[in-house]
């Protein structure tokens, strides 16, 4: 036994594997008193000196003995605890953790205990299993250990029946819906917590465990299952994580005060009544993962009938803002942390990037739960911000921006205070001189982030910071990306001037004027046609223009016919465009306009004809058109013989009320294209179609076919 013991600690997977199965095996076949030898040697595994091999040869040996029924009911007071923590064993070495493999093991031990005692031998341990096992269930890090957790607790539910809430958890819980990491901790995680039993055990190990990960991914889903959760039992978070993750946010480690930081955030936003703006809404909104399931397994990953019965109670809860029942000297210790991170020089050296962008979000979270701020808190946490956005690392800037637009939505009404006026003033000031363009860059993005009272006292001033800004500079100096951001608060900057109703017909023109300039910016780098996202950002705030016009103006003389021509007309120009990613934006944005905003639009020169091409209901029958004569008539490394692969047919077939049409196709958008060729508004934007370049490109080669044709 003793050599299998050592090959089981030694050897490779199958190694370990072969040796329990042999172990087992050789066990079966010894005196009581000897087997118990046995089972006392494979305890000595399970220590903290040992490795991961040997808590992995351990947990498949202890498997092979309960199946076998040579590990007596005796020993289950011993090595139940060792489970549980076999159940959560996670070690970091270096840069990555190990343990996946012990974790899956443990799930094995679970389920073949299930199988091998009856109910009244291991009933006094099921509650804490059961804890343990939906904590692997619904919070690690890897699929098959959240799937064979899954598994074990299903045959517990079946055998042994005292799982609390069994049923109940296994409808929601199962091989599918566990499947997809975020699926797991944002929606069946805040189920199963609903649960009283479940809940303390929950939140610790979110707080204590999972928010002090290697893995980065891993510490913002616990953080926004955190947020979730705490709508639930608000004075238990408080009392129970709160202080600590407070302590823990200046720690030694830098993943430890990075997940800390993350998760008070995220509770504050929770206990604000605004958990469903935790740090992943927009991350997993789309959840890409999907696309390795079918369309069955998609629908066996809804909600199901107790999990719907929960939503409706959770919307009702998560709306109550319970952020009084924080004591006042606990809140200072939180507002305080930026202060103190900055004292402690937290943001050099190995880490300074991340902590930079969770202090961002914990200024974000602030602002979401509008907390009202000390004097000194409101002035540290504008220089943090002035910091982190000329900051040329592209990750904190973008944390500093999202976090500028949370803080001027709520401190920023007051544009009077001496602090928010005097970095307002820096920024006008910097933002078209300065030479630095990770400076210029950032401020262009703050600007649109002005409350519209801020917006509506410097007005004018803005707008020639942004005039200025999307002027096209000499070689060395020139900054596409800073064009593209400051075209973006133009949106903005106009969305703001009608919310406040500070607009009028003469800043209305000069912004589409600006509008129109921009859309000629062909500027071309080692990256290629730059200019490109300046103009595809041009075309979303005219459609952010239009949106604006529509949804506040009761002026409709603001908006004239003259606009809305020279819009189209370059537009259309874009939908002409060989890159595929400029057609699919100006595409959309002509449908978006034709589905949702065009009845509210002054005439202008062939308004029917757009009606008649991009309305949603016609976009099928255009397809269809379409694929008939590529068939029949185009050629290009062979024939053609569709037009869409089979998920974007199938994807056609199923038309939704925000379909939008696939225009970065050129088959999809050049015959559509060239039937405005014969009106001669549109004419001679049209023809300005690239058709010198190589033919080998698909786009341009289709543009003539389609030329061709419109001439015969």
């Amino acid at each position: 036994s003793d050599v299998y013991k050592r090959q089981g600690i030694n050897a490779e997977y199958m190694g370990r594997w072969s040796s329990a199965k042999g172990l087992g095996r050789i066990t079966g076949r010894l005196s009581l008193e000897m087997a118990d030898d046995v089972v006392t040697s494979i305890l000595e595994l399970f220590s903290n000196q040992e490795s991961d091999s040997a808590w992995h040869g351990g947990c498949l040996t202890f498997g092979e003995l309960s199946r076998r029924g040579l590990l007596l009911p005796k020993r289950l007071a011993e090595v139940f605890p060792l489970v549980y923590q076999a159940l959560i064993y996670d070690q970091n070495q270096g840069n990555y953790s190990v343990g996946a493999n012990v974790r899956d093991a443990a799930c094995y031990v679970a389920w073949a205990f299930a199988r091998a005692y009856s109910s009244d031998v291991v009933e006094k341990y099921m509650k804490s299993l059961s804890e343990h096992l939906l904590l692997v269930c619904l919070f690690d890090r890897e699929v098959n250990c959240r799937r064979a957790a899954s598994a074990a607790f299903q045959e517990n539910v079946g055998r042994q029946g005292s799982f609390s809430h069994g049923i109940e958890i296994l409808t929601e819980a199962d091989y599918f819906t566990l499947g997809v990491r975020s699926n797991a901790y944002l929606n069946v995680a805040v189920f199963v917590a609903s649960f009283d039993e479940y809940y303390p055990g929950f939140i610790k190990h979110l707080a204590f465990v999972k928010l002090r990960h290697l893995d980065q991914e891993i510490r913002r889903l616990a953080a926004a299952t955190l947020s979730q959760i705490s709508v639930l039992n608000p004075q238990l978070v408080i009392q129970t994580i709160l202080q600590e993750l407070v302590q823990s946010s200046t720690a030694d480690m830098i993943y430890v005060r990075h997940g800390s930081i993350y998760g008070i955030g995220d509770v504050l936003i929770g206990l604000a009544g605004k958990s469903h703006l935790h740090n992943m809404h927009d991350v997993t909104k789309d959840s890409v993962f999907l696309k390795n399931f079918t369309k069955n397994e998609r629908k066996l990953m809804k909600a199901g009938e107790y999990r719907k019965k929960f939503i409706k109670f959770f919307e009702e809860k998560r709306r109550l803002n319970t952020l009084n029942l924080i004591p006042e000297d606990l809140m200072d210790q939180i507002l305080g942390i930026v202060d103190r991170v900055e004292k402690q020089r937290l943001y050099r050296g190995k880490g300074g990037e991340v902590m930079r962008v969770c202090v961002c979000r914990l200024i974000e979270c602030v602002s979401l739960a509008e907390i009202k701020l000390k004097d000194n808190h409101l002035k540290r946490f504008l220089e943090t911000l002035d910091e982190c956005v000329r900051n040329p690392i592209e990750s904190i800037q973008k944390a500093s921006v999202r976090a500028f637009g949370s803080f001027m939505e709520f401190y920023g009404k007051d544009a009077d205070n001496e602090h928010i006026e005097k970095f307002v003033e820096k920024v006008l000031k910097a933002c078209s001189t300065d030479p630095n363009v990770a400076v210029t860059r950032g401020y262009s993005q703050v600007i649109g982030s002005f409350h519209p009272a801020i917006t509506s006292k410097y007005k004018d001033k803005i707008f020639e910071v942004l005039e200025a800004n999307c002027e096209i500079k000499e070689k060395e100096f020139d900054d596409a990306d800073t064009r593209k951001f400051t075209v973006d608060s133009l949106n903005k900057y106009v969305r703001s001037l009608f919310e406040s109703n500070h607009i009028d017909r003469e800043t209305f023109k000069k912004c589409f004027d600006l509008c129109f300039k921009v859309m000629n910016d062909y500027t071309v780098d080692k990256r290629g046609d730059i200019g490109s996202i300046v103009r595809e950002a041009s075309m979303q705030s005219q459609l952010g223009y239009l949106k604006s016009y529509c949804q506040y103006s009761k002026d409709k003389g603001l908006l004239e016919k003259t606009e809305l021509e020279t819009m189209f007309k370059l537009i259309l120009q874009q939908l002409a465009e060989k890159i595929d990613r400029t057609r699919l934006v100006a595409g959309s944005v002509i449908q978006d306009l034709v589905d949702h905003y065009f009845n509210q639009l002054p005439d202008f020169p062939h308004k029917q004809r757009f009606e008649d091409k991009f309305y949603r209901k016609n976009i099928k029958q255009l397809v269809i058109q379409a694929q008939e004569k590529v068939d029949k008539e185009f050629a290009m490394n062979g024939p053609l013989t569709q037009i869409f692969d089979e998920e974007t047919t199938q994807k056609l077939e199923d038309l939704t009320k925000e379909y939008i049409y696939h225009w970065n196709l050129p088959h999809a958008s050049f015959p559509i294209v060239c039937s405005y060729l014969d009106l001669p508004e549109y004419s001679y934007n049209l023809s300005l179609i690239h058709i010198s370049e190589p033919t080998r490109l698909l786009s341009i080669s289709y543009a003539v076919f389609c030329l061709k044709k419109k001439k015969q």
